[in-house]
Parts: C-alpha cells; structure tokens; sequence
C-alpha cells in the first residue's frame, strides 16, 4: 500500500479531528442548525479517517495459509463500514435533526463574525487535504488517460475517500455559510434548517458512492481489458506457447492482482531444448527404456522452468500481478490420447515435427552463438540475434 495514500489519510484525520471540535462549539453558541450538521460531519469524517488508517495496516498482512491471496481486501472491507458510516450516521443524524428544524425554526439563531471565522478556517483545512488528494490522484494518472476516466478507474479507496469526504466538506462549508448568512440577513431561520439538510443529503451521496466502490471491489472486479491484453500478448510471443485459453483475472487489492490461464505448450520446443543433452547419451537402442524415463522427468523440469520464466517476465512489466497460476494445457490432442497415437502420427506428422524441431535447434544455436560473439568468444557473427 503507497505510504502517500497513508499520509493522506493522517493529514485528514488531524484536519477533521482539528475543526470538529471548534465547529460544535460555533453550533452550540449560535444556534445554527447547519453548523450543527457541519460539526456531525467532521465529526464522522474522523471516525472514517479512523477506518481506513485500520484497513491500510490490516492490508499489509502477508499472505498466509488461511489467506493465500494476501490481506489486500482488507482495506476495501473498512472503507466500505466508512462509507456506511457516512450515509447512515453522518447523513441520518444530520438529516433528522434539520429536518425537525424545518417545522419549528430556531428564532435564536446568532451569526456571529466567530461561526463564519470556524467555518472559514475549515474551508482551508479541509481544502488543503482535497488538493493533497487531488494531486496525488494526477501524480498517479497514466499519460493520455483522461483525469476523471482515472478517478473512476483508480482502486485505492483511501484515497478516493479523502478526496470525496474533503471535497464534500469544502462544499458543505459554503452551504453551511450560505444557510447562516440567508437566515440572518433575512430573518427567516427555516433556511438555515434547509442548509443543514442539504448538507445532509451530500454526506449521503458520499457515502453511497463510495460504498458502491468499494463493494465492487470486495465481489471480485476484473483487471483492465487492456492490462490483460498486454499479459496475453507477452505470454504468446512465448516460443514455447503455442496457445492460451480460459485466462482470468482479479483485484486482489489496490496493488495487487490474480492472473490465471491454461497454457499450450510447444512439445517439439520442449524437443529442442532437451535435443543436446539426449542425443550424445542414448545411442544404443536398448537403453530407450532408461531414455524414455529420463526425458519424461526433464519434459516436467523444463516445463516448470518455463511457468517459472514466464511469470518472472510477466511481473517484471506487471509488478501488480502477484499471484500468477499457468496451468498446462494438452491442447488438440483429446480423450487423454498421445501425439505419438495412430491418429496423429503419420509420415506428414513426423516430416512435420522434424521440419518445426530443426527451426528450433537452428534458432537456439543461432542465439547461442551470438551470445558468444558478444562475451568475445567468437570472431565472427555469422548468426544475428532472433
């Protein structure tokens, strides 16, 4: 989990833990129904702030055996009780209480210089943390890639959090003023009552928003079509892969993600790799017995190797993708039946085999004698680089 997204969170929470305090006490002096709803709102933004610094530590957890995918979900499970938290506390009690404003208006309502003073220096505050957010969001955004497509996009939920509440509370801050100021310059005080609603309302927006992000993640969301296509295209440019099915993916956090896929392998490129280390050693006829059990275990070792390879260069341009699981696939050959069955091999079977398993042998000496003219081995370079 980025530190900058932990940071964020901490400036808000000393932010809203700062201006909640100073903002029930402006409500209680004045009367004001929307300062009210103004204080309940830091207030809760604290409480969320709270919840989230839990899941990013909570989502640092390696993994472990009761959960081979990591502790990543973490941060989006208490995002989503934030988010809850939100649209049911912040904006039900902010709501309820303007509302039942609404009916019967405070007629002591003191807009003093000091409420617009608090609510003032909460705009500050509260902006400060949201330009904070907003920058780390265009830090983060990939170039050409529109800064709203990004947002919605974009998988750290702490992050989106801040951005949204502080946005919101920003906004709030000048419905709140608003509603104080209308109501005493005109002396209808059921405006002020309607503010502290509207500000209401807005913790609700907030809150549902957000919960719908963050349950979209705790499902199961998919990785990017595009970032899957550059995984598939990396695997198939493979030699050793002849072809590639029932790929899936997930997020498995805001850093973090499965991939999984069945993999054809290229039997007659296995051939080749193994072709130098057998021929030299099984000359005589009887010993294919021995021949026979030992390329089946390097069939298996190189095949390993190869996932092996095939992962590390998959996360060398995907770091995100944590968890990779490449499952052999048999390809055409169906009903658990052998490439060597009748069916399959036949004289245009075997020219062909030996055709593809000579283009192999040929490319990986050609290669190999590169390398050589490289490390200074070879005089000339008689075989470029494949």
């Amino acid at each position: 989990m980025s530190s900058e997204s932990e940071r964020i969170v901490w400036y808000a929470l000393g932010g809203n833990g700062l201006i909640a305090g100073v903002k029930f006490a402006a409500a209680v002096h004045s009367g004001s129904s929307a300062m009210y709803a103004e204080a309940v709102h830091s207030a809760v933004d604290c409480a969320n702030q709270g919840l989230l610094l839990v899941g990013l530590r909570a989502a640092t957890t390696a993994a472990d055996v009761a959960h081979p995918y990591g502790y990543g979900k973490s941060v989006y499970f208490w995002s989503l009780v934030s988010a809850l938290g939100t649209f049911w506390l912040g904006a039900g009690v902010t709501v309820a209480s303007s509302a039942g404003e609404l009916s019967a208006p405070s007629i002591n309502l003191d807009a003093s210089w000091e409420v617009f003073s608090v609510l003032g220096v909460s705009f500050a505050i509260d902006g400060y943390v949201f330009s904070r957010s907003l920058r780390h969001l265009y830090e983060t955004k990939p170039r050409g890639k529109p800064f709203l497509s990004h947002v919605a996009s974009f998988r750290d939920p702490t992050v989106l959090a801040v951005l949204l509440e502080d946005g919101a509370a920003c906004l709030g801050v000048l419905v709140a003023a608003g509603g104080v100021f209308a109501a005493s310059s005109t002396g209808l005080h059921v405006l002020d009552a309607v503010s502290g609603v509207l500000v209401g309302v807005l913790l609700g927006g907030v809150g549902a928003t957000l919960a719908a992000v963050n349950g979209r993640y705790l499902i199961g969301t998919a990785v990017e079509p595009e970032t899957v296509r550059e995984i598939d295209r990396l695997i198939r440019s493979r030699p050793s892969v002849e072809a590639l099915h029932s790929v899936q993916s997930m997020w498995v956090g805001p850093n973090a993600f499965s991939y999984k896929c069945e993999v054809e392998f290229d039997g007659t490129w296995i051939a080749a790799r193994l072709y130098d280390r057998y021929k030299p050693r099984f000359s005589d006829p009887s010993e294919f017995k021995v021949l026979l059990s030992f390329y089946a275990e390097d069939v298996l070792r190189t095949v390993e190797t190869e996932v092996k390879n095939i992962e590390t260069a998959v996360r060398a341009e995907h770091p995100a993708a944590l968890f990779i699981e490449i499952e052999p696939d048999a390809g055409t050959i169906e009903d658990e039946g052998f490439a060597i069955d009748e069916r399959y091999f036949d004289a245009e079977a075997k020219k062909h085999e030996g055709e593809v398993l000579d283009g192999f042998l040929e490319a990986a000496r050609r290669q190999e004698d590169y390398l050589l003219k490289r490390r200074g081995f070879l005089d000339d370079d008689d075989y470029p680089a494949q």
